[in-house]
C-alpha cells in the first residue's frame, strides 16, 4: 500500500484517501507533486550537459593558460588550439579567453623579423575585400603587423588614411581612420571596420555617434548627436536604428500648428507627428521623402526621410505617425519637379 505524511500532524496515512482521520486535514492539503520517469530524465540530461560544457571551458582555458605561462615551440601546436576553439559551441565560447590565444600566437613573432617599413605598396585585407595602398609601419612575414599608417584610394577615388593596429594584415585593433573629406572613426577596428567601442566625427570635427559597434554599424548601447556635437539620442540600438520602446517613448508630439508657430522649439528635438501623405518625392540622390503638406501651402511642409524598416509599405493618402529628429527646416525637390520647403524630420519608427 502506498503512504504519504500528513504535513500536519506528521502520521502516514494511505495514499488512497482524501482527508487524514487524525486532524482532519484534506487531501489535497498534503499531496505532493510527483516526477514522471521523462521529467527525470530531462533534468538529468541538463545537469550532465552544464557539467560537459563547465569541464570543456576549463580544461581549455587551463591549456591555454599553460600555452600563456609556456609557450609551445611548435606553431602547429597554435593552430591545433585555434581550431580547436573554432570546434566549441557557442556557450563555451563566450567563457572561453580567445584574447589569451592571440596573445600565445604573437608570443611567435620574433621581434628581430620586424621590419620598419616606409612607403611600401602592400595589400591589407578588409571585411569587404582587399584593399591595395601604401604602408608605413611595422611589417612581419611580408605583411602590416603592429603599428602603422596605411593609405588606400576607396571605390569612388577619394583617399582615405588609417593609422594604428593592425594584426596579420588586417586593420584590426584600436586606430583612427580619417576620410577625405575629414569624417573620422576613431576607436576599435576589426577588418577594417569598427567593431566595439568607436565614435564618428564629422568633417566640422562634431562628434556624431558614440557606442558600440559590430560591422561598422550602432549596435548596442549608443549615443546620437546632431551635427554641432549636441546630444539627439541616447539608448540601445540595432543595425544603426534605436529600438523602438525606447525611442518612441523619448518623442514629444507636436502639431502642424505648433511646429508652425514655434518652429526653433522643436528644431534638434525628438518629435511624434501624425497626418497624411500628401505627397512622396524622390530625390535626385533616390531618397525617398514622405510629405504632409501645412494648409496647402508648398513651402509649409513636413518632409520625413524614413530610415527604418525599409519593409513598411507607405502610399500617398495614408494616414500615418512618424517617430523622428528634426533637423529643421530644408528645401527639397516635389513630386513635380518644383522646389518645395519645410521642416525635415529623420524617421526610424513610423505607425
Amino acid at each position: 500500500m502506498r503512504l504519504k505524511k500528513c504535513p500536519m500532524c506528521k502520521i502516514m496515512v494511505p495514499g488512497k484517501i482524501r482527508t487524514c482521520p487524525v486532524c482532519g486535514s484534506e487531501y489535497t492539503k498534503f499531496q505532493y507533486f510527483k516526477m514522471n520517469i521523462l521529467s527525470k530524465c530531462i533534468l538529468v540530461l541538463l545537469a550532465l550537459l552544464v557539467v560537459y560544457n563547465m569541464v570543456v571551458v576549463i580544461v581549455f582555458n587551463r591549456t591555454i593558460k599553460g600555452y600563456v605561462d609556456n609557450p609551445p615551440k611548435d606553431i602547429s601546436q597554435v593552430e591545433r588550439l585555434k581550431k580547436g576553439y573554432e570546434g566549441l559551441n557557442f556557450i563555451q565560447k563566450y567563457f572561453v579567453q580567445y584574447s589569451d590565444i592571440e596573445i600565445v600566437e604573437r608570443d611567435f613573432i620574433d621581434e628581430d623579423e620586424i621590419l620598419n617599413v616606409e612607403n611600401q605598396t602592400c595589400e591589407v585585407r578588409f571585411y569587404d575585400g582587399n584593399r591595395i595602398g601604401v604602408y608605413t609601419g611595422e611589417f612581419y612575414d611580408e605583411q602590416p603587423e603592429g603599428d602603422g599608417m596605411f593609405s588606400y584610394y576607396l571605390d569612388d577615388g577619394t583617399l582615405c588614411v588609417y593609422e594604428g593596429e593592425f594584426e596579420n594584415g588586417e586593420i584590426t585593433g584600436s586606430g583612427i581612420m580619417t576620410f577625405a573629406d575629414g569624417t573620422k572613426y576613431v576607436g576599435a577596428f576589426e577588418d577594417g571596420v569598427l567593431s566595439g567601442n568607436a565614435s564618428v566625427y564629422n568633417p566640422s570635427g562634431y562628434i556624431i555617434k558614440k557606442g558600440e559597434f559590430v560591422l561598422g554599424k550602432l549596435n548596442g548601447i549608443a549615443t546620437i548627436y546632431d551635427d554641432y556635437g549636441v546630444e539627439i539620442y541616447s539608448g540601445r540600438f540595432n543595425s544603426e536604428i534605436p529600438t523602438k520602446a525606447e525611442y518612441v517613448a523619448s518623442c514629444i508630439s507636436a502639431t502642424f500648428a505648433q511646429l508652425e508657430a514655434d518652429t526653433d522649439n522643436y528644431v534638434n528635438k525628438n518629435l511624434k507627428i501624425s497626418g497624411v501623405i500628401t505627397e512622396i518625392a524622390i530625390q535626385d540622390d533616390m531618397t525617398v521623402l514622405y510629405v504632409m503638406n501645412i494648409a496647402g501651402n508648398k513651402y509649409k511642409n513636413i518632409c520625413f526621410n524614413y530610415i527604418g524598416d525599409k519593409g513598411v509599405n507607405i502610399r500617398q493618402g495614408d494616414y500615418m505617425t512618424f517617430y523622428g529628429y528634426c533637423e529643421g527646416y530644408r528645401q527639397f525637390v516635389g513630386g513635380a519637379g518644383e522646389t518645395q520647403g519645410g521642416m525635415f524630420v529623420k524617421t526610424y519608427h513610423v505607425e
